[in-house]
């Protein structure tokens, strides 16, 4: 009995888990509705290259539908491009007939992509040149991420134009604007506020709230933080942290909480940072068999000579 009942228990979680993978072929969702959905419900679809049995099923199912609805192929690929098959209803009416079909869990939006690479006579016009990046450049500007439109302006698949923005953006190709630096700023300053640390949850977040990838945002941060440490630190900033760890009264650096040092005290500056440039001063004076408390009194007194003792 407690064997059967484990079954019928395991039976009902499979077909919980295949109610809960069609939830994706059900709807025409964007990619990241698709994702907040599978972290809602716990499934998974199916993502990468089609198999080549996968791209015979589409491939026959295409012939089968435009021989049944009268369609030229040359006009299948014009309205499928432009767009009108979708406004018209038949292309759904195919995309869902393939989705039926094929195995696994495709979202329809995949199903859509492929076929439009596949049939679309712009899918093999090479490498882009120096002047089509600039043009993709300048449309993004001033329209966003409109890749239909553009498509239709440079004769490119929607998802080639899509990607090779991607892959100049992460070139660095694509400037920033003082909004966007703003925006950084801001962010990594609530991240902090949070608690997130570097190595956890922070690129996410700010890469989130500023739009762009996590790669883009640690290159344009660690740019942003190099210009302030270059005109933004100097003896003053060195005497308030040998004063801050003074006011500690630890014993060792393994004593100090960085993190919270950083967040506190010394805004765009990492704890690493800190850490890294205590190491440095702590390296002007005679440390060995000394305290910490004796080297960042002589470290104090040496930096204070260099500065305005009446701001000290």
């Amino acid at each position: 009995m407690a064997a059967q009942d484990a079954g019928e228990r395991a039976l009902k979680r499979e077909k919980e888990r295949q109610k809960g993978d069609k939830l994706f072929c059900e709807k025409w969702y964007k990619r990241a509705d698709l994702k907040e959905l599978e972290k809602e419900h716990g499934g998974t679809y199916k993502r990468g290259k089609f198999a080549s049995y996968e791209k015979r099923i589409v491939s026959e199912i295409i012939d089968v539908f435009l021989a049944e609805r009268g369609i030229e192929r040359e006009d299948f690929v014009d309205d499928l491009i432009r767009k009108k098959g979708l406004r018209r209803g038949w292309f759904n009416e195919l995309v869902r007939r393939i989705s039926a079909k094929l195995p696994g869990n495709r979202p329809l939006v995949y199903i859509y992509d492929y076929i439009v690479r596949t049939i679309h006579p712009d899918k093999c016009r090479g490498r882009y040149t120096k002047e089509e990046d600039k043009q993709i450049l300048d449309f993004y500007s001033m329209h966003g991420p409109d890749w239909s439109k553009l498509a239709l302006q440079m004769e490119r698949t929607r998802s080639s134009l899509s990607v090779h923005y991607w892959y100049l953006e992460r070139r660095g190709q694509v400037p920033w604007g003082p909004e966007e630096v703003a925006t950084l700023r801001s962010a990594m300053e609530e991240a902090r506020r949070a608690g997130r640390n570097e190595a956890g949850g922070a690129w996410g977040y700010v890469s989130r709230k500023t739009g762009k990838s996590i790669t883009r945002c640690m290159r344009m941060w660690f740019d942003v933080s190099r210009r302030q440490e270059e005109c933004g630190w100097g003896d003053r900033e060195d005497w308030t942290l040998c004063q801050k760890l003074y006011d500690l009264c630890v014993e060792d650096e393994t004593e100090v909480n960085w993190v919270e040092l950083a967040r506190e005290e010394f805004g765009t500056w990492t704890h690493t940072k800190l850490k890294v440039r205590w190491r440095q001063l702590s390296k002007r004076v005679e440390t060995e068999n000394r305290a910490m408390e004796d080297v960042l009194e002589e470290l104090i007194t040496k930096l204070a000579e260099k500065i305005n003792p009446a701001t000290v």
